[in-house]
């Protein structure tokens, strides 16, 4: 069985386990490193996943990054943690297919357009596509 499905359904079980999705940054990590993961691989992952001022990584941030990596083998999950992604700090989907932009292979902001690696289709990345979202909690 695949290393990465693995992990997914592990991390998919753990979920249950937590009310709001998230897991302690070092439960990650050593689950990554129990199936087989490199160091330095679970180490970009909790990188580019875990939260400012937290410990607790959210289970789809997580998931997020195994899909691209089961889609995009070739992705560098160290590279991409150690040298950062320009994104303006969105996630980016395709217009055409909804795939996440943000961790295909290549990904940059800095030229306002990205050719979606799923479907081909074109996105316009720049400032001006950026939707503020706000959620309002029923009360």
């Amino acid at each position: 069985m695949d290393k990465q499905k693995i992990i997914v359904d592990y991390i998919s079980h753990l979920k249950s386990f937590k009310e709001n999705g998230a897991l302690a940054s070092d439960s990650v990590r050593a689950a990554m490193i129990l199936f087989g993961y490199s160091e330095g691989e679970a180490d970009a992952v909790v990188k580019l996943t875990k939260k400012l001022g937290s410990d607790e990584i959210f289970v789809s941030d997580i998931m997020d990054i195994f899909i691209a990596k089961q889609k995009y083998p070739e992705l560098d999950l160290v590279s991409l943690a150690t040298n950062g992604i320009n994104d303006l700090d969105c996630f980016w989907f395709c217009d055409n297919c909804c795939e996440l932009l943000n961790y295909q292979p290549g990904f940059d902001c800095s030229q306002g357009i990205w050719k979606c690696k799923a479907c081909g289709h074109l996105n316009d990345i720049s400032e001006n596509s950026i939707i503020e979202l706000n959620f309002k909690k029923n009360s």
